[in-house]
C-alpha cells in the first residue's frame, strides 16, 4: 500500500460534500433532540391521517425543515422552534391538494390548506 496523500482544494466538490454531510448530521441530531416536542406539535396535522399518508406528510415536513434550516435561529425559548416547525408543517400540508382523514367509520377528504386547523 502506498502512502498517497490527497490534497483537497478549498471549495472543491469533495470539501462541499464533507461540509454538507456534517451539516446534515448536526441537523439530524437537532431534530432528534426535539422529536417529542415536534411530534406533539404535529398532531393537529397528522392525528387523523392514515398511516401511509402520515409517513408521506412527515417526510415532506422533514424535507421542508431541511430546506428551511437556515431560517431557524435557536433562542432561549421554544416559541421560535415551534413557529419554524409550523411553517414546515404548513408547507407539507400544501404539497397536496387534498389529504384523507380517518374517523370512526368514515374517511373524509380535506383540502391541504385546511389540514392542521381545528
Amino acid at each position: 500500500m502506498s502512502d498517497v496523500k490527497t490534497k483537497v482544494e478549498p471549495g472543491s466538490n469533495f470539501e462541499s460534500v464533507q461540509i454538507r454531510t456534517a451539516e446534515r448530521a448536526r441537523f439530524d441530531t437537532f431534530m432528534a433532540n426535539h422529536v417529542a416536542q415536534l411530534t406533539s406539535f404535529s398532531q393537529p396535522y397528522v392525528g387523523r391521517l392514515p398511516p401511509l399518508e402520515k409517513e408521506l406528510f412527515l417526510a415532506r415536513a422533514l424535507a421542508a425543515a431541511w430546506d428551511k434550516r437556515n431560517d431557524f435561529v435557536p433562542g432561549k425559548e421554544n416559541a421560535g422552534l415551534l413557529i419554524w416547525w409550523d411553517k414546515c408543517l404548513r408547507q407539507a400540508a400544501l404539497s397536496r391538494g387534498t389529504w384523507h382523514q380517518v374517523y370512526q367509520d368514515d374517511v373524509r377528504t380535506i383540502r391541504g390548506v385546511d389540514l392542521g386547523r381545528n
